[in-house]
């Protein structure tokens, strides 16, 4: 059996590569279901390999049990699970398989992607992905400033000029001196007929220009 952990918060993320649930006639199983709450809440990625020598009988055993494991997960509403089998793999060739593809599974998410320019996101859009990212993995993620700024200029582009105005003050820390952002600003006040806004902005990207 081969099982790590990392945590964040309390919130595991459980990893259980080819596990022995079979060990001491499956307790593992008898202990989960008589203590374990149907509340707990955390991640589990578990998987197992059907290239294995041996009695078919012990071979059926170990499979079933894993299974019986997986339905038995599924019943717990806050636990987070995903699994895979590796037909052409053993106990000790799949660990490496597993680790990746459970690494890639417990933090799907981690990244945004990437932006295109007929894409619709607002920033309560890009703020809600991590949002729920954060509590599915109990770790609270910032947002990438940078990524904000593509929402404001995405939203900018479609002339959805509130949309981009959000995004373009949510990363404005981190772009007070870009030329582009101002200007950007500027037109998208303008076209919201805020001109004392627009004239504001246009002002600081003439600053910038001079220096």
């Amino acid at each position: 059996m081969c099982l790590y952990s990392t945590y964040t918060n309390f919130i595991f993320r459980l990893f259980l590569n080819d596990a022995s649930i079979w060990y001491n006639s499956g307790d593992a199983l008898t202990h989960i279901e008589q203590n374990l709450p149907k509340n707990y809440k955390t991640n589990v990625y578990m998987t197992s390999a059907l290239l294995i020598d041996g009695p078919d009988e012990i071979i059926r055993n170990h499979i079933d049990k894993i299974d019986s494991l997986n339905l038995l997960l599924q019943t717990y509403p806050n636990i987070n699970l995903d699994s895979k089998t590796y037909p052409n793999e053993c106990h000790l060739s799949m660990f490496m398989y597993s680790v990746i593809d459970g690494l890639t599974s417990i933090f799907d998410g981690y990244n945004y992607g990437f932006i295109k320019l007929n894409h619709t996101v607002t920033l309560d859009t890009y703020q809600e992905h991590y949002k729920d990212l954060s509590q599915r993995l109990g770790f609270e993620f910032t947002l990438a400033l940078n990524k904000v700024r593509r929402v404001a200029y995405v939203n900018y582009h479609q002339q959805n000029w509130q949309n981009a105005i959000d995004a373009y003050n949510a990363c404005y820390s981190k772009y007070e001196n870009d030329i582009d952002v101002h200007q950007e600003m500027a037109i998208c006040y303008k076209n919201l007929e805020n001109e004392k806004k627009s004239k504001y902005y246009y002002s600081i990207m003439k600053e910038l220009e001079s220096k």
